[in-house]
């Protein structure tokens, strides 16, 4: 907790008052706050920093319920077999389909490869 620097002419003052009156310099320190803070409002109760936040009990259903909607919006429409057909279609129109090898007999693969000459 922060603990506030006292100048040291208060601290001398606060001594010698606290002599005269036989008490502890706490002690009269304390009336003294006491009588000053009498008219202010209590503050609210002390809270550890890592209570002060407390996520509400629906955080994780707003939070899939975002990426859900990313997900409609990135892809676009609300079936998710809508989405797979696209993508089937997307990779038949990028000629993925071609870069499976093709059936070849042996003597188309002999005349893709010329001999070299002696």
């Amino acid at each position: 907790m922060y603990q506030p620097k006292i100048k040291d002419r208060h601290i001398r003052r606060l001594y010698f008052l606290a002599k005269r009156e036989r008490k502890k310099m706490t002690q009269v320190l304390n009336e003294i706050l006491a009588a000053y803070l009498a008219d202010e409002p209590e503050p609210p109760p002390y809270e550890p920093q890592w209570m002060r936040y407390q996520p509400s009990p629906d955080y994780a259903k707003r939070t899939e319920r975002a990426i859900q909607k990313m997900m409609r919006d990135y892809h676009g429409g609300h079936d998710e077999h809508d989405v797979h057909r696209r993508a089937d279609e997307t990779r038949s129109a990028c000629g993925s389909e071609n870069l499976r090898p093709q059936e070849q007999s042996e003597d188309e693969e002999f005349a893709a490869y010329p001999l070299p000459l002696p």
